[in-house]
């Protein structure tokens, strides 16, 4: 699903600044896609606070795909456990999203790794207008993975604006929470991303 920049909803005020309400961020360098925090593919090239974040700095960075390769970009191993650790467990995984010119697919997965696979994903169309994208799915109860991942794909040949990566353990997307080298834990109260 997706929404505009600013968001008032289930006692949460949301905005690409910050807000008030429940936050988490399990991403690390939520707004630093060059970084080698970020696995990327084959197919993708990305090139550093290229454009107007939706907060209004020189902060979002253009993902570019070209005409043949892989395609994710992800984290992996953001949370780890034992064996099942992941079952019955909810989260929600969003983005701000845009592209260059027309539409064009971003799929978010969710993905239990390190037993047999748990892929949790669905697709939205991105257009050439700024909006916060969400995913939300549960672990099946016979889980067993050990790994939790966050991935997005995008399609070949398509060039995206991104910024403001997040996953949270919560069925609907908290206020934005920045991260840089740590995570940020599960909470609630102010969130200041920039001017707020």
């Amino acid at each position: 699903k997706s929404g505009s920049n600013v968001r008032l909803d289930e006692g949460q005020v949301d905005t690409p600044y910050g807000g008030v309400g429940r936050y988490q961020n399990l991403f690390t360098r939520s707004e630093e896609f060059d970084n080698a925090a970020w696995s990327k593919e084959s197919a993708i090239t990305v090139t550093a606070n290229t454009t107007l974040a939706p907060g209004s700095t020189q902060t979002a960075d253009t993902i570019a795909y070209g005409a043949s390769g892989t395609l994710y970009f992800y984290e992996s191993s953001l949370l780890t456990g034992s064996a099942g650790f992941l079952a019955n467990r909810t989260f929600t995984l969003s983005i701000w999203a845009k592209t260059n010119s027309g539409t064009a697919n971003l799929l978010f997965q969710i993905r239990g790794a390190g037993g047999t696979a748990s892929y949790l994903q669905a697709a939205s169309t991105v257009t050439t207008t700024w909006q916060r994208f969400s995913y939300t799915g549960t672990f099946a109860g016979g889980d067993n993975n050990t790994q939790l991942w966050g991935l997005f794909q995008g399609d070949l040949s398509k060039t995206y604006y991104v910024w403001g990566a997040q996953l949270e353990e919560a069925s609907t997307p908290g206020v934005y929470a920045k991260t840089v080298s740590s995570a940020v834990t599960a909470s609630r109260g102010i969130v200041s991303n920039a001017d707020l």
